[in-house]
């Protein structure tokens, strides 16, 4: 396999304090550079390799480390979790509201996770699938069911 390695771009931004009145500026970031230190592809990696390949955060860190060269700690790859699944909050809406306006077939189940049996929804359609997880087995459907009248 050949070798990866991560392009690192470094940005310094001068911050300056006034002696005056103790405010703080800082410039900011050129136009068109990612917030939080990580490029969207590290971003979308580590979200597909904790959600659809289902490692833990360390062993995404690991993989990452020993793989692309990047050290990254458990808790950034949950960083990384949480910023992708807010920037991928209103593509799953429009996707369920979508999803409404079609014959839907449904199925659900259950598994343990410690004390509690959460349940996995899917709705799938001729053309899409959306799914949604919940604690209670009557909970989701609604998100993903047709509104009355609708079909």
């Amino acid at each position: 396999m050949p070798p990866f390695k991560a392009v690192v771009t470094e940005y310094q931004m001068h911050r300056l304090t006034c002696p005056g009145c103790g405010t703080t500026t800082c410039a900011p970031l050129p136009a068109g550079v990612p917030q939080g230190g990580q490029d969207p592809r590290l971003q979308a990696m580590a979200a597909l390799l904790t959600g659809t390949d289902r490692l833990s955060q360390r062993q995404v860190s690991n993989l990452l480390e020993d793989v692309v060269g990047v050290p990254m700690c458990a808790g950034q790859v949950c960083a990384l979790e949480q910023q992708t699944s807010a920037a991928l909050t209103l593509v799953v809406a429009e996707l369920q509201q979508e999803l409404r306006r079609h014959h839907v077939n449904m199925d659900e189940t259950t598994w343990r996770e410690g004390q509690s049996r959460p349940w996995l929804w899917v709705g799938v359609t001729t053309y899409l699938t959306a799914c949604c997880q919940a604690a209670l087995a009557k909970a989701p459907a609604p998100s993903l069911l047709p509104q009355p009248g609708s079909c």
